[in-house]
């Protein structure tokens, strides 16, 4: 297959003063939005280039090449500019929400923050943020972040498996957590009593990483972390580890 390189580019006016950018790609062929972005430079234009075809098979580049064959260019659109990183993933990772719901987006991952921030019906707002604060956790937990792997309507059985396996864990400290927490967008929506000589080894694409089998806490353990919301001493905003440890 050939592909046709695309030589735009800013100039350097340009680029030193629209700063970072939210952009988005749009295919000519029936003006949906299939990529939305963010970056400074060049950024926007480097789908479309050709640089990335031989390190990535993607949605996004089967589209590119649909469309430079069918006789038509990639369209790009700047959103907003003179933005700062922070301000740039905000406004990214809300338009990947935004668009995603009826669109066509071929973003492989979704916006900065949207695994704790993101997209969520006011039914699940009043329900996760009008949960009774946890102030204070006196047990030796593992609190594990499940917002990538979590899905509406769960069952016990397939909440319990994305909660038990596979994680980066100190290996260090296997012998003193007693329970697991698991947790959606700070809110506990499990608690778990871990066996402590079952913690076993496998391996993954990125490396090792272990798993766990348990069962769930009793009553006096549960009753005291479950549907408990976690304030930001123990769920900092923006943490990127979806492992945290108490008293372990």
């Amino acid at each position: 297959m050939n592909y046709e390189l695309s030589n735009r580019r800013f100039s350097n006016n340009v680029i030193e003063r629209i700063g970072y950018y939210v952009y988005f790609l749009e295919d000519p062929r029936d003006k949906t939005v299939f990529y939305v972005g963010k970056g400074k430079g060049n950024r926007v234009f480097s789908h479309a280039s050709g640089r990335l075809v031989k390190y990535e098979e993607s949605d996004k580049i089967q589209v590119i090449n649909e469309i430079i064959e069918s006789g038509n260019q990639v369209q790009y659109f700047i959103l907003r500019h003179g933005l700062n990183e922070e301000q740039a993933y905000e406004i990214e990772a809300a338009l990947i929400d935004f668009i995603s719901i009826k669109g066509k987006l071929t973003n492989i991952h979704s916006g900065h923050h949207s695994s704790d921030r993101g997209l969520m019906n006011v039914d699940q707002i009043e329900q996760i943020y009008g949960l009774e604060e946890l102030e204070e956790i006196d047990d030796s937990v593992i609190i594990i972040n499940i917002n990538k792997l979590y899905k509406g309507n769960m069952t016990a059985q397939e909440l319990y498996d994305a909660t038990r396996s596979a994680w980066r864990i100190d290996k260090r400290r296997h012998s003193k957590i007693q329970y697991a927490l698991s947790v959606y967008r700070r809110a506990v929506l499990e608690v778990y009593q871990i066996d402590k000589d079952s913690w076993s080894s496998i391996k993954v694409e990125k490396g090792k990483r272990w798993e766990f089998t348990a069962k769930v806490a009793k009553p006096d353990i549960r009753n005291k972390y479950k549907n408990r919301f976690l304030n930001e001493k123990f769920a900092p905003k923006g943490a990127r580890n979806p492992i945290r440890y108490q008293n372990c």
